[in-house]
């Protein structure tokens, strides 16, 4: 959201989804001549580190644009960690988004299946159908 210009834009973000997603919409307020000072960025529930497992080829992927990779993961029994709430909200502060102005909603929606849906979590459970979930953002 900017204050400045008094406009939201809410994004979906998976890292499959292509990581330019997050630096379009800093470059879209820029151009709408909004300050970074006045953006306001929440990072809704999201997949938490302890739940998403991934494999090497992804860590390649993120150390080819991020010399401060190794940050975003963690190792145990043998199995890769991501921490994608670190990783856009560190993306959100190396485009200039100051930190006060970045409000995390710690909700992990993979452990968490009473109140949020998860695809990860369906194919791990072999469940039939993995649900929907939507977001609202209301302005007074």
């Amino acid at each position: 959201m900017s204050v400045d210009l008094k406009t939201f834009e809410p994004i979906y973000k998976r890292y499959k989804d292509k990581e330019h997603v997050i630096d379009n919409l800093i470059k879209s307020f820029k151009k709408k001549k909004s300050k970074l000072s006045n953006i306001i960025v929440a990072i809704g529930p999201c997949i938490s580190q302890k739940s998403y497992e991934v494999k090497k080829d992804f860590v390649s992927t993120i150390k080819k644009k991020n010399s401060d990779f190794k940050k975003y993961f963690n190792n145990n029994n043998n199995k890769i960690y991501f921490d994608l709430r670190m990783f856009v909200y560190n993306k959100f502060l190396k485009l200039g988004i100051p930190k006060k102005n970045i409000e995390n909603i710690n909700q992990d929606t993979y452990s968490n299946s009473k109140n949020f849906f998860s695809y990860r979590r369906s194919v791990h459970n072999n469940d039939a159908d993995y649900g929907r979930c939507i977001s609202v953002i209301c302005r007074n």
